[in-house]
């Protein structure tokens, strides 16, 4: 919390002179239809929608109440906030008058600032209340002007007044004149009450007016529950970078869980330069490109497990196709089998998920993952290997090719890739190192089928089954014929 010391005259003053508060009545605007005459009947076809129109429009509809270049928040607030934003070299100001009792009570840093006996503006605050009658609202020219110079990293937005006067009327308790409110927005708003340590008070709003269903239904709206863990992995790709950084560091600071897991596992499956380990944000760039370290290295190791394992699975097939020992043609023909080999070295060539210009052994000195190109989308990996084409060397050969094995390893992969991402209760709670994947230790073995990795809970239990077959030194994926 960045607060002045005590007698810091440039951050403190007393409005000037202006003009008296006018009544509240002349600052509340009610709209009523326009161009309607009331007694003209709509037509029949139109008639419901016509009373649907007339009922929305004949609400009465709040405007920003200002007064002498203020805005009011609250008409009996005893303190003027000084907003400075500098902004392309320009501070710009804008002041609001405010209850100081409704700050101290949501905000820890309003709290300890308006401390009488610790900070020269609360011991202003005091003494400008000694002046009041009690009985009537203090006079605009009379409160004390407290000055605010930061309000966060946030975005380049248009209005920073309008912002403002949504985080302080929910700060007082009151509704923000717009029921959905667009991410960037909210995202802006996490920004601002994180600065002002207020984000208690603005998850509560969030969550009771149902802020996250209302973008919910907005970006993804084929989804019959986007507000759960149930995002197909179509609509978890859909979104660009930076509006699944703006939900992962909503989720993070509000504690919204469903939030928190999809846009981490978006983070993980899209190529992302946001949880990048050499990733570093512009300082002037808004919060939500500067997740924690700790939450990116997380996610960039759970990235790099997984691509590693999806690896292993075209290494596990190359190396059976190539044991001389073993044979995978179903009528034990060597030729069919060099046959597949080719045809395989082909495929993952062909959709470059093979470099033949390194070994194809396991024991190869690069990581299994980083043969796989970095830009790569898990999701669209995953496709890709599932367009492989049944290779048959003549009629006799039916199923002797990678496809009839490799489907079902898909199958089992996809099921867990979905449930790779971060639990917001683990995360947060003091035992996290017990279900993270960074510095844990992964089994020397996994085989295919040990787990029923279908039935695994995302929201808090077994989360070992998934980071094991993530994590495993080698993989078997097949069991035995």
């Amino acid at each position: 919390m960045n607060l002045d010391m005590p007698n810091s005259p440039s951050r403190i003053g007393v409005l000037p002179s202006s003009s008296r508060i006018k009544p509240a009545s002349s600052r509340i605007a009610i709209v009523s239809p326009a161009g309607k005459s009331p007694n003209k009947s709509p037509e029949k076809g139109d008639q419901n929608r016509v009373q649907d129109k007339v009922a929305t429009l004949s609400k009465p509809i709040i405007e920003d109440i200002t007064e002498s270049g203020v805005h009011i928040i609250c008409p009996t607030g005893d303190l003027i906030i000084l907003v400075q934003v500098n902004r392309n070299n320009v501070t710009e100001e804008i002041k609001f008058r405010v209850c100081s009792a409704s700050l101290r009570k949501e905000s820890v840093y309003f709290n300890v600032m308006l401390q009488p006996d610790q900070f020269q503006e609360g011991r202003l605050l005091a003494a400008s209340k000694g002046t009041f009658i009690p009985s009537q609202p203090p006079p605009l020219e009379a409160l004390p002007v407290i000055t605010i110079e930061d309000i966060g990293r946030i975005s380049n937005i248009k209005s920073v007044n309008l912002l403002m006067i949504d985080v302080f009327k929910i700060l007082h308790g009151k509704e923000i004149a717009r029921s959905s409110v667009p991410l960037s927005n909210l995202a802006n708003m996490v920004v601002v009450a994180d600065r002002f340590d207020a984000l208690q008070c603005l998850a509560n709003y969030a969550r009771t007016k149902n802020l996250y269903g209302r973008l919910d239904s907005k970006l993804f709206p084929n989804q019959s529950a986007a507000s759960t863990i149930s995002l197909s992995t179509t609509a978890l790709t859909s979104l660009d970078e930076d509006r699944i950084n703006q939900q992962a560091y909503i989720s993070l600071n509000l504690s919204h869980a469903p939030w928190f897991y999809n846009s981490t596992l978006a983070l993980i499956m899209n190529s992302t330069t946001s949880i990048a380990t050499e990733h570093e944000a512009d300082e002037d760039s808004p919060m939500w490109h500067d997740l924690p370290i700790t939450l990116r290295d997380e996610l960039t190791y759970r990235r790099q497990c997984i691509l590693s394992t999806i690896s292993s699975i075209q290494d596990y097939f190359l190396q059976q196709y190539m044991s001389s020992t073993k044979r995978q043609c179903r009528n034990g023909d060597y030729a069919c089998d060099l046959f597949q080999l080719g045809q395989m070295v082909r495929f993952f060539s062909k959709i470059a998920t093979l470099d033949i210009s390194r070994s194809l052994l396991l024991n190869d000195t690069t990581s299994s993952h980083q043969r796989l190109d970095k830009e790569w989308n898990i999701n669209r990996l995953i496709e890709s290997l599932r367009s492989c084409p049944e290779y048959q060397i003549d009629n006799y050969h039916q199923h002797c090719g990678l496809r009839v094995k490799l489907l079902p390893c898909l199958t089992v992969l996809q099921e867990a890739v979905l449930q790779a991402g971060l639990c917001l209760d683990c995360w947060k709670s003091s035992n996290r190192w017990e279900c993270a994947w960074t510095g844990a230790k992964g089994p020397l073995i996994w085989k295919v089928g040990t787990n029923n990795v279908d039935t695994v809970s995302p929201c808090g239990k077994n989360h070992g089954v998934i980071r094991d077959m993530f994590m495993a030194v080698d993989r078997i994926w097949e069991n035995d014929r």
